[in-house]
């Protein structure tokens, strides 16, 4: 019998990953927070968080005070629940395996915020930022940089563009939140100084917005060069 090669992962194989995974955790939110708001009208008020949710709702499946109808069908969003959690795990450990394997991945996890989730999606979208020929180009891409309005002789900076990529704002906006985090604790190195004064500027959230501008020039310097973040 022929043996038929296994082709690895591309690029755009992993863009549907994360296309997948995103639809998943909107899927599995959106399943919880509905049954969040039908209980609460049975008096049940319930934990922050998906996880402590579902804590909470096995232990609701088991209250003798809701009706037979009610029980049953918190144990179909239980299950409904179980299988988008095993989806997510595995989608998770495709993402981290094929970040472990790729070398641009390997240097995006240096900086500071940025794991295998993060890594995998920005290089299965720009690879190695060809298609930018400076790294503030990039963070324009991604609607990052601040949008500057001028009326006359003055000149301000209004938010963030909502054009770009919206799925890679959000990941960096999210790394950005570890990276101050990261920098309260290692405020001695040149990032984590300028991380720490930022904030302290214009406040924590303009602040983590600036912070993942910084993070997307970094990235795209990182894979322009080929080479490991330094903190230091």
């Amino acid at each position: 019998m022929r043996m038929v090669p296994v082709k690895s992962e591309s690029q755009q194989d992993i863009q549907v990953l994360h296309r997948i995974r995103e639809r998943c955790v909107a899927t599995r939110t959106g399943l919880m927070n509905q049954m969040r708001g039908l209980l609460a009208d049975y008096g049940y008020s319930f934990p922050e968080g998906i996880e402590a949710l579902a804590v909470k709702l096995r232990e609701a499946m088991e209250d003798p005070a809701l009706s037979a109808i009610i029980r049953k069908e918190i144990e179909h969003t239980l299950v409904e629940y179980d299988s988008l959690s095993r989806r997510l795990e595995h989608l998770r450990k495709v993402l981290a395996d094929y970040a472990a394997k790729n070398e641009e991945c390997q240097y995006l996890q240096t900086i500071p915020g940025i794991g295998p989730h993060i890594a995998s999606a920005i290089v299965s979208t720009i690879g190695k930022g060809q298609a930018f020929a400076h790294a503030r180009d990039f963070a324009v891409w991604t609607g990052l940089t601040p949008v500057q309005k001028a009326s006359g002789h003055k000149s301000t900076m209004a938010g963030i563009s909502k054009r770009g990529n919206r799925y890679l704002r959000k990941l960096f906006v999210q790394a950005a939140r570890h990276t101050v985090r990261w920098a309260k604790r290692q405020g001695d190195t040149k990032l984590g100084n300028w991380i720490n004064q930022i904030i302290l500027r214009r406040g924590l959230q303009k602040g983590v917005v600036a912070v993942a501008h910084k993070l997307a020039r970094i990235s795209w310097i990182l894979l322009q060069k080929s080479e490991a973040f330094k903190a230091a």
